[in-house]
């Protein structure tokens, strides 16, 4: 049964639509759970309906693992990674790569994945790292770890040539809101000396991290002798593992950035005292705003 029009509304039953009238399909079409009145106020994600709800990507962690185990579907011998690791490796050179992505062979790409595969930068791709205009810089990259020394004591690994000095946009963000960071020591992040209490974190430029490193005099003395890999002693309720710094040095670092950017009238940078004794985090409030 139908009922009479009204002027706020016009519900027709099957039997009353007429198939030749266009509008009338269309209304006959309608999903009720869509609201087909023109948006007057910003969406609201509350009032999604639950079988429009995405789930979360997956980890890549998960993805690394379904690559691996298709090409090892073998219930028995589920070991899959452990033999990935022990295969021989093929060395691939970037211009190989560099001919896949011109070429969109995306068979031969994906076929790369099943070996174990070091890349070896062809000497046409490499910079002249002794270049005075070049400045190493690497802006929204995917490499997993990349890692600057510096060839001498300060921080030449981070500023960059004089003769590009003049480039107004080069900057990095200095910060001491995480003095305490712990340096990754993983096999790709060693360094010919042991980290425990000598590492101090500053800050960054783009993906990169800025470390300051306190070194042993005999690495200086002896750039040639073993490295010394004996850790510091603990600082009183440091770990005995960790890679900061005590906090007296690392507030004493502080002092000194503060009174360096302070003779330099760095912009909201002003320091009264440059070592307060005892030092420790309320003296440094109070002498300085770098904090």
């Amino acid at each position: 049964m139908s009922r009479p029009n009204t002027p706020e509304s016009s519900v027709f039953s099957d039997d009353d639509s007429h198939p030749e009238d266009p509008q009338a399909h269309a209304d006959h079409n309608v999903d009720p759970l869509l609201d087909h009145i023109p948006a007057d106020a910003p969406f609201d994600v509350a009032g999604v309906p639950d079988h429009m709800h995405a789930d979360d990507a997956y980890a890549q962690t998960l993805i690394n693992d379904a690559i691996m185990r298709s090409t090892r579907p073998d219930p028995a011998d589920p070991d899959y990674e452990a033999e990935f690791r022990t295969t021989p490796r093929q060395p691939l050179y970037l211009v190989t790569l560099k001919s896949h992505f011109e070429q969109n062979n995306h068979r031969a790409a994906i076929n790369l994945l099943k070996n174990r595969s070091p890349i070896i930068v062809n000497q046409d791709f490499r910079l002249n790292t002794a270049d005075d205009h070049l400045v190493p810089f690497i802006q929204g990259h995917f490499v997993d770890f990349i890692l600057y020394l510096g060839a001498r004591i300060g921080l030449d690994a981070v500023l960059p040539s004089p003769i590009v000095r003049h480039d107004h946009t080069w900057h990095l963000d200095i910060t001491f809101s995480n003095l305490f960071k712990q340096w990754p020591n993983a096999g790709v992040a060693s360094l010919p000396l042991s980290t425990t209490g000598r590492m101090l974190y500053l800050g960054s430029r783009a993906q990169e991290e800025l470390w300051l490193a306190f070194v042993p005099n005999t690495l200086l003395e002896q750039p040639d002798a073993l490295p010394d890999m004996a850790p510091l002693p603990p600082a009183h309720g440091q770990s005995p593992t960790s890679t900061s710094l005590s906090s007296d040095h690392a507030y004493m670092i502080v002092m000194f950035f503060a009174s360096l950017l302070s003779r330099m009238h760095f912009q909201d940078i002003h320091c009264n005292e440059e070592y307060p004794d005892p030092i420790s985090y309320n003296s440094i409030t109070r002498v300085t705003d770098i904090l």
